[in-house]
């Protein structure tokens, strides 16, 4: 299953001063902020152990993994609708409440609109403390995705050849089916590969870049909103 996710690269040792975080949320495209906030007033109506069980997906995976939203919904009981909220603003939350903590970063979110006041102080006496038992595994998991972003390969070429091969069947040859072979090179020396796909892995591979095609279109209008807010 695809998704998107939100990514802050580049771990910082010091915290980020208020004006710095409201600054970073206040460039978030407006039907981001949005849905965001939708996400973070239908977390502020749930009570503390759904919280604890949204926060827990959170340390588990949550952004290398975005949880899909009907099995999210059904585990926190709420609207598929509001559960894809949540998850947008809970992958907000994972990225950027590391600039600073809990009770700045729901200060940040309703200085800059996404929330209002009263939300903000009720989130801050709500998730603080339930994060503060998380929290190690949502560190864990951003510097291992920070990580990763700075040392995966880069895609440089795509090589392909297709085979007609034949099967057997005691001893004699009894027809022959099609195979792929697909090889990518990277920019990293010694790192390449070669799969073989059949007919109906093809397909589900076409369809996979064409879904993630379409998603990375579909987000480029958010960044360059972004980009125009610098």
């Amino acid at each position: 299953m695809g998704g998107f996710r939100f990514s802050i690269g580049g771990a910082r040792e010091t915290p980020a001063n208020p004006e710095e975080l409201r600054s970073l949320l206040d460039k978030l495209p407006e039907p981001v902020k949005k849905e965001a906030g939708r996400g973070f007033e239908r977390i502020g109506s749930l009570p503390p152990e759904k919280i604890e069980i949204a926060l827990n997906e959170l340390g588990k995976g949550f952004l290398t993994r975005p949880p899909d939203a009907v099995a999210f919904g059904k585990l926190l009981g709420i609207p598929i609708a509001d559960a894809a909220a949540v998850a947008i603003a809970l992958a907000i939350l994972a990225v950027t409440v590391r600039a600073g903590g809990p009770a700045d970063f729901f200060a940040a979110l309703a200085a800059v609109g996404i929330i209002n006041a009263d939300t903000g102080r009720t989130l801050t006496a709500l998730v603080a403390p339930v994060f503060e038992k998380y929290k190690p595994q949502v560190e864990r998991q951003i510097i291992e995705q920070e990580t990763a972003y700075e040392v995966l390969p880069n895609l440089t070429q795509a090589a392909w050849t297709v085979d007609l091969r034949p099967y057997y069947k005691d001893g004699k040859i009894r027809g022959f089916f099609p195979v792929g072979l697909l090889t990518l090179a990277t920019d990293t020396k010694g790192v390449t590969v070669s799969v073989q796909v059949s007919q109906s892995d093809f397909s589900n591979l076409f369809q996979a870049l064409e879904a993630m095609k379409t998603r990375m279109e579909d987000l480029q209008s958010y960044a360059a909103a972004f980009e125009a807010k610098k």
